[in-house]
């Protein structure tokens, strides 16, 4: 991981820097691609996929985007991760899965 533990290190809000080492850049994308796939899911179907707090407040909310916005900006690397591969990996997202 880039310096600092993140999977988009300290460009999240920009585009990727141009002075950083090559695989610093391809994590950096790797985890920006992430972050875009787990929103695009979780608005494609926000009932079924969201937490049931956090699909309260998606309910309730004038601008509903950006409580799911909100919610995977506040997830934790480790926790994004697991979305993702529950969500898309063929292996994950079994009945054996949950607990």
């Amino acid at each position: 991981m880039p310096k600092g533990g993140s999977l988009l290190g300290g460009n999240a809000g920009s585009a990727l820097s141009g002075n950083q080492h090559p695989s610093v850049q391809h994590l950096e994308f790797k985890g920006q691609g992430m972050v875009v796939a787990v929103f695009e899911a979780l608005m494609s179907d926000p009932e079924a996929l969201l937490p049931s707090s956090v699909f309260r407040a998606y309910s309730a909310d004038a601008n509903p985007m950006r409580v799911i916005c909100d919610h995977v900006a506040g997830m934790t690397d480790m926790a994004l991760m697991k979305t993702y591969e529950r969500l898309f990996s063929p292996r994950m997202g079994s009945v054996f899965d949950m607990h």
